[in-house]
């Protein structure tokens, strides 16, 4: 049976990035705590379900999930996320066998990535996005 691990340093780095990214954005106290407090309902939740789920797949879900906040945003993500991991099964079972696990980083990653410009930081990167073409 195939095993994948998602590191800490991954979903490490992303709870960091966020607080640096709403320091820099300006974003009022209450929205980091929102968002915050989000990370925390979908670690716990993925924590209650890691017997499905795998332990790195609820830290990376709930890291990114701070990203997104309390919006549809969130739902959005967990659902594409879902959709990504199913997906990817026949292919996975193809290439390692029946008995393999799904790989949920590159379905949480390619979600993630297109529903970053529905977080409200995003401006930040398109300043950023701007400065260096500029």
């Amino acid at each position: 049976m195939s095993q994948y691990k998602i590191p800490n340093k991954l979903s490490g780095g992303l709870v960091l990035a966020f607080f640096v990214a709403a320091l820099a954005a300006k974003l009022p106290v209450e929205t980091v705590v929102e968002h915050a407090v989000t990370g925390l309902a979908v670690l716990i939740a993925g924590w209650w379900m890691r017997s499905m789920i795998g332990g790195g797949t609820a830290k990376l879900l709930a890291a990114a999930s701070l990203w997104m906040g309390p919006t549809g945003t969130l739902a959005g993500f967990l659902c594409v996320t879902a959709i990504f991991a199913a997906l990817s099964v026949p292919v996975v079972r193809l290439l390692h066998g029946k008995e393999s696990e799904i790989p949920m980083l590159p379905a949480a990653l390619l979600a993630f990535a297109l529903f970053l410009p529905d977080t409200p930081v995003w401006p930040l990167f398109q300043v950023g996005i701007r400065a260096l073409a500029d």
